[in-house]
């Protein structure tokens, strides 16, 4: 059912994108589109409107559909393992954001550098990135954010072995997921929690989660 109706979505929106005369909303309907093919696993063709959007957004230089087709580009190149190609995605999305003093696209930027490195096992360079966006969500008082920042940070100290450290992190996560109702990162954070107070040999903590 789902999946019907983003197909008839797509189709509505790639005669639109067609049809439109103003490349700023050209461009951002090719995003809506990389987007759609991005969430059904189609990364080929997600990667396809991704750059007709990032060629039409330079055109006519449209910042904010850069970023927005250089943040899914890098998203796309994680999924499909490219991980050499989403940094580097990334990287620009991060530079342009920060020219324009975009925070919120600065903390996004910011968390998928940390994701690649991370992907890549350079754990410190990761830390590094969520804690950039971490201090952005915190100043724009942005708890989603500050969700995901902790829920990465606390499974990055994991890798490294930092028990405490992940345990700290991942416990400010798990308040804040908790306030917000998000079930999903709740249930993801305790069990990454259980995981650390088991590494940290905190038999009984680990239980309770």
């Amino acid at each position: 059912g789902n999946l019907q109706q983003a197909l008839v979505c797509f189709e509505k929106r790639l005669v639109v994108a067609y049809e439109l005369t103003d490349l700023s909303s050209k461009a951002a309907a090719y995003g809506e589109l990389g987007t759609l093919h991005k969430a059904l696993g189609n990364y080929e063709q997600a990667i396809a409107f991704f750059e007709q959007q990032l060629s039409l957004a330079k055109e006519c230089s449209d910042r904010e559909n850069e970023i927005e087709a250089l943040s899914g580009l890098g998203i796309v190149n994680q999924k499909m393992g490219e991980y050499s190609k989403a940094l580097r995605h990334h990287e620009e999305e991060l530079r342009l954001a920060t020219e324009l003093r975009n925070q919120k696209s600065q903390a996004r930027a910011y968390h998928n550098l940390g994701m690649t490195h991370e992907l890549l096992g350079n754990y410190e360079q990761a830390i590094v990135c969520q804690e950039q966006n971490l201090n952005l969500a915190s100043h724009m008082g942005d708890r989603l954010a500050k969700t995901q920042a902790y829920s990465c940070l606390g499974r990055t100290y994991h890798a490294l072995e930092n028990y405490p450290h992940a345990i700290s992190f991942l416990k400010q996560g798990l308040a804040i997921a908790e306030v917000l109702k998000r079930t999903e990162d709740e249930a993801r954070m305790r069990h990454r929690l259980g995981m650390s107070y088991l590494a940290n040999k905190q038999l009984e903590a680990a239980q309770e989660e």
